[in-house]
């Protein structure tokens, strides 16, 4: 996790604490030494939130992102995480957008609100294109947070809402199969992708998502709510990447998780 000198950081290092108790990981915590001091006050040190909320998670690492300027953050971050199983940032960090066109590895944006509670659902942002990756993650995550999984189809306008759903359950039918422990709901809504998830997450405790990847042509007609979630989802956003490098190409690459 990435751990910035402000409010946000108390709420990112909970959560990533409570995932990494939950799924067997450990955490290794990111801090920039250009960060200002923080303000006085009980627990404002990273290693006093430490030492009062990660007391569960196996190993913490602090370790020191070596940076020359701001515009260089996104980089450092990438190439620091580079193997992990996730990194962990706040939904408020400008350098957001960057760092998920960068990334090779999942990531999560957690907002700076109270945990969500720990029997919430997981919701799957599900479109036609979504990849097995995407729909992967989803289930195992769902499977041990012991908890339902809620796939959500946008469907606008004059779409089929029958058709989505048969399409939703035969996409979902292998993982169902692979985890059957994971209670799984299809909710086809007839709203704009960005309306559906923002909605679903009220009640939910993480929205999975695919990283856009169907180039910046597609992307000009119909840009990704990808992006705007991750700022707006009233929960924490786990975005995750297409198998191979990050494509900066004008050309589509079908597989992305976002419906739209």
């Amino acid at each position: 996790m990435f751990a910035p000198t402000d409010r946000s950081r108390r709420r990112v290092l909970r959560w990533a604490t409570r995932h990494a108790a939950r799924t067997g990981g450990s955490l290794q915590v990111l801090v920039d030494p250009a960060d200002p001091p923080p303000e006085p006050g009980p627990a404002t040190t990273l290693v006093q939130l430490l030492a009062r909320t990660a007391g569960d998670v196996v190993s913490r690492v602090l370790s020191p992102l070596r940076r020359s300027s701001a515009c260089a953050l996104a980089r450092e971050l990438a190439a620091a995480v580079a193997g992990a199983r996730l990194l962990v940032v706040p939904q408020s960090l400008p350098q957001l957008p960057a760092l998920v066109d960068m990334l090779t590895e999942p990531l999560v944006a957690v907002p700076d609100r109270p945990l969500p509670r720990p029997d919430a659902c997981v919701v799957l942002a599900l479109a036609p294109w979504t990849g097995p990756e995407v729909i992967g993650s989803a289930f195992e995550t769902a499977a041990r947070y012991g908890v339902d999984l809620r796939a959500v189809r946008a469907v606008e306008g004059l779409g089929d809402a029958d058709a989505a759903e048969r399409s939703c359950e035969d996409d979902l039918a292998v993982w169902r199969i692979t985890r059957p422990e994971v209670g799984v709901d299809v909710e086809v809504v007839d709203r704009e992708p960005l309306d559906a998830l923002v909605h679903g997450s009220r009640d939910a405790q993480l929205v999975v998502a695919g990283r856009p990847a169907r180039g910046r042509a597609r992307d000009l007609l119909a840009p990704s709510p990808t992006a705007d979630l991750l700022r707006l989802s009233a929960c924490p956003v786990l975005v995750v990447p297409p198998p191979g490098p990050p494509r900066h190409a004008w050309s589509a690459r079908p597989g992305w998780g976002s419906p739209h």
